[in-house]
């Protein structure tokens, strides 16, 4: 975030069709957007910045004015231009839009996401009605565009947004590249928040759940009923401009299993392709773990039905664990996560970025895990205890 106005990011396209003043009148209120919240800043003077800009005076006069119409900037008693404390709020208006980027067409966003996707679009839609404002869906420009059409966007759309939402990386292209994403994070006038993963700039703001309560909750469980020899299936992640919080996942489970005594014997991070080849091969060892803590519901329930085409009982044979408790299988135990309120806090970090500006308190928010019993993590020969306790 600036802490002055940057004039050398003010270029009027003198070949464009807008007028001057309204070009330069928008550059203006996206410096300001730029500025920590109740700073004191003073405006160039008209006649400074036609110069700096090989301007008119008219022009920086009608851009100016069009501020202090806006109530953007005050006059002071010597007819220089001060940014008003409140002139982030007055932007904000009565009726905030906050944008959340999509890289494809909603209905193929919704799609190819399934009802993974659901819980978060309802926490973004709830929250932002609560707060009395509208959340609407970009869909973003193409991995092929050109910085011009991808700036075109931006221009387009943040001026009207109090803040933008991630729910992940822009590019569909199977490399670590995302050139939209790398060129839209450079926008420091506009609040931006990532939902369950994080972007290398410290303007951003990040809202994901916390793995730790509930490992170490079910860690808790494992313990009291004697498992000791614990397996961990992750997956292999390739490098990208987002970084998913789940790529972390594998390794805070063995981390929550040294921190709760439990001997981690497994480590097997599955490939994209060939996963259910690289499970088989994981239940085929002699020294198997008692138990195999799995990175999504999804790899558990491959887990499940290789193990029965390999005649294994779960729990009799192995005992299994999920994340993300999905709605699928109700014997299958997991971590519980909460996708809608991960996204209702992502909404109400933008509102606050936007209001209060950005800082070490407010940058990121953790919400807490919660593990969630079933069967499939009982061990032969331990007394069973309630269940539904459990699920409460």
């Amino acid at each position: 975030m600036n802490t002055d106005i940057d004039y050398t990011g003010i270029r009027p396209d003198r070949k464009s069709d807008e007028p001057l003043h309204i070009q330069l009148h928008r550059a203006l209120v996206r410096e300001i957007r730029s500025l920590p919240p109740n700073r004191h800043v003073a405006l160039m003077s008209e006649r400074e910045l036609a110069i700096r800009l090989n301007l008119s005076r008219r022009t920086t006069h009608r851009a100016y004015e069009q501020l202090l119409e806006d109530r953007l900037v005050r006059r002071r008693p010597d007819k220089s231009l001060m940014v008003r404390q409140d002139a982030r709020s007055r932007m904000l208006g009565p009726y905030p839009v906050i944008g959340v980027l999509i890289p494809m067409d909603f209905s193929q966003f919704v799609q190819n996401n399934g009802r993974n996707a659901v819980p978060y679009l309802e926490g973004l839609i709830g929250c932002s009605s609560r707060l009395n404002a509208s959340c609407i869906m970009l869909r973003s420009p193409e991995a092929s565009a050109s910085p011009a059409e991808i700036e075109a966007f931006a221009a387009e759309h943040f001026h009207r947004l109090c803040g933008v939402i991630h729910l992940g990386g822009l590019s569909r292209l199977n490399t670590p590249c995302d050139p939209v994403l790398e060129q839209i994070m450079k926008h420091t006038e506009i609040p931006q928040v990532c939902i369950s993963g994080g972007l290398p700039a410290d303007h951003i703001g990040s809202v994901y759940a916390d793995p730790a309560p509930g490992l170490d909750e079910m860690c808790q469980v494992l313990k009291k009923r004697g498992f000791r020899r614990v397996g961990v299936l992750g997956i292999k992640f390739e490098p990208h401009l987002f970084r998913y919080t789940a790529e972390e996942r594998a390794s805070a489970m063995c981390d929550a299993l040294e921190r709760n005594g439990l001997e981690c014997i497994l480590r097997e991070d599955l490939p994209v392709s060939g996963t259910e080849t690289a499970i088989a091969a994981v239940l085929a060892r002699t020294d198997r773990p008692e138990v195999l803590l799995c990175h999504n519901d999804k790899i558990a329930a491959l887990v499940w039905r290789t193990a029965k085409s390999m005649g294994l009982r779960i729990p009799d044979d192995l005992a299994l664990a999920g994340y993300d408790c999905r709605p699928g299988n109700p014997r299958l135990a997991s971590i519980m996560t909460s996708p809608g309120d991960i996204a209702s806090a992502a909404v109400e970090m933008v509102m606050d970025h936007f209001r209060n500006g950005i800082s070490d308190a407010n940058r990121l928010r953790l919400l807490p895990t919660k593990f969630v019993d079933g069967k499939s993590l009982y061990k032969p020969g331990v007394h069973k205890r309630n269940i539904k306790k459990n699920r409460t």
